[in-house]
């Protein structure tokens, strides 16, 4: 008599991926990261002087940026619309506690993004600084933290759901990057290629967000949602 093997119960092995919440997932994400990326390029031509290299994209919404108020709504969406990625990734594995954990962060993530464009903003360069801007560096810094987390939670995520078992690799991969990246970040304060080294740990974060969108509405829109390794598990 043949043994039956069941996999392991923290193995999520269900064949698809639910299609309301992936299309949520991967709408969600993509607008974030247009948003954030169109918003960038958008604020910083339409600011006479500013250096994609030498300029932190906090800039683009310091307390005397001429198109503050404007860019703070993108960038807004874009909070709000990684948080709702959060929440369609959330959905498709609801049972996962890493995913939920990853959910909660994402949302404290967004909080503290709307905060840095809104009620505390960036203090610009050259002028005395204010609590406001002492609050935004602050803000700046749980958001940068919290991006390295998130990619960890949804690594440990991906690793236990054999519907993402390919994806884990890459998450694990973009975590590493942004601590590395992020390190270059927060010691090249005040030098010429500040901009330039402020973008990559951020880059590296919205291009995950991309890839996994990208895997989520190909699952919604084809139903072909199942990972070879839970096709496997499956029968």
């Amino acid at each position: 008599m043949t043994a039956l093997v069941r996999p392991a119960p923290a193995l999520l092995n269900s064949p698809a991926l639910p299609a309301g919440p992936a299309r949520l997932a991967g709408s969600a994400g993509l607008l974030a990261v247009g948003l954030y990326l169109g918003t960038t390029v958008a604020g910083a031509a339409a600011s006479p002087g500013y250096s994609h290299i030498a300029d932190p994209i906090s800039e683009l919404t310091s307390s005397a940026a001429p198109h503050a108020a404007g860019l703070a709504v993108g960038y807004v969406g874009y909070n709000l619309a990684a948080a709702a990625f959060a929440l369609g990734l959330r959905r498709m594995s609801p049972h996962s506690r890493y995913a939920g954990h990853a959910l909660a962060w994402m949302v404290v993530g967004a909080i503290a993004g709307i905060g840095q464009v809104t009620l505390f903003p960036q203090d610009t360069t050259g002028e005395a600084a204010t609590t406001a801007g002492r609050v935004h560096i602050g803000l700046a810094g749980v958001s940068a933290l919290l991006t390295i987390v998130c990619a960890v939670l949804y690594a440990i995520a991906f690793r236990k759901d054999l519907r993402w078992e390919r994806h884990a690799r890459f998450t694990w991969a973009c975590a590493l990057a942004i601590v590395v990246t992020g390190s270059v970040a927060a010691v090249s304060a005040g030098r010429p290629w500040m901009g330039a080294a402020e973008r990559l740990p951020i880059g590296t974060f919205l291009l995950w967000i991309a890839v996994v969108s990208v895997r989520c509405l190909r699952a919604a829109g084809t139903g072909a949602t199942t990972e070879p390794a839970a096709q496997a598990a499956a029968r």
